[in-house]
């Protein structure tokens, strides 16, 4: 379980790295990083848009990943407790993610219909 919670750790704060860059204006399209949808790839205005508007909501998600990956290292539970921690830590992260997701993907539409008037 250690090489699990090192990888949530990780992980997660990969994922607050990304989520705060989007945030601030400093996440440029690119291949790798970032939320693709139709709406968020039609322009560049769009994926700025999108990124800062789902940016906090990414960034809490991977705090939420990476303390329970730091719990898990510091606690040391048994397996199953340590099963619960790391599925209710990367259930919640992800949600959280998935819905600055969603706020991003509503942001790039309404720049994207903006442009089309």
């Amino acid at each position: 379980m250690t090489i699990a919670a090192v990888l949530m750790a990780i992980g997660g704060s990969l994922v607050v790295a990304a989520g705060r860059a989007g945030e601030r204006g400093m996440l440029s399209p690119n291949a790798w990083v970032g939320i693709r949808t139709p709406a968020t790839t039609a322009s560049n205005e769009a994926w700025y848009a999108a990124h800062e508007a789902a940016g906090r909501w990414i960034s809490i998600g991977g705090w939420i990943i990476a303390i329970g990956g730091i719990i898990l290292l510091l606690w040391r539970p048994d397996d199953a407790d340590a099963a619960r921690i790391a599925l209710l830590a990367a259930g919640l992260g992800g949600a959280a993610a998935l819905y600055g997701g969603f706020l991003g993907h509503q942001a790039a539409i309404a720049v994207t219909d903006s442009d089309e008037v």
